[in-house]
């Protein structure tokens, strides 16, 4: 879409785009859930091995994962909504001239 002051956008490429963004975070949560599961199975061969430095390490790594997977998701639907809003404006200002 194009407007007078020259702003032009592709809702197809922006949807697309967030879908991806999207995408890509549900991609991040799958290897979060992945690492998680692979931790919980080292338990029982770091008993007493350093177990407790290792599980805060991963704990943390997990944390910050998590943190950035929200992250991403909440990108991908600003880009959503910041799309729908562009598209509803240009359908009220072409109604409105």
């Amino acid at each position: 879409m194009s407007t007078s002051d020259g702003i032009t956008y592709h809702p197809g490429a922006v949807s697309d785009h967030a879908h991806g963004v999207i995408g890509n975070a549900s991609a991040l949560d799958q290897i979060h859930a992945d690492a998680h599961q692979l931790t919980q199975m080292l338990t029982e061969y770091f008993a007493g091995h350093g177990a407790t430095g290792f599980f805060e390490a991963q704990a943390q790594m997990l944390s910050g994962l998590q943190g950035l997977i929200e992250t991403i998701g909440h990108h991908g639907s600003t880009i959503g909504s910041v799309l729908n809003g562009a598209v509803d404006t240009d359908h009220t200002i072409n109604r409105i001239f």
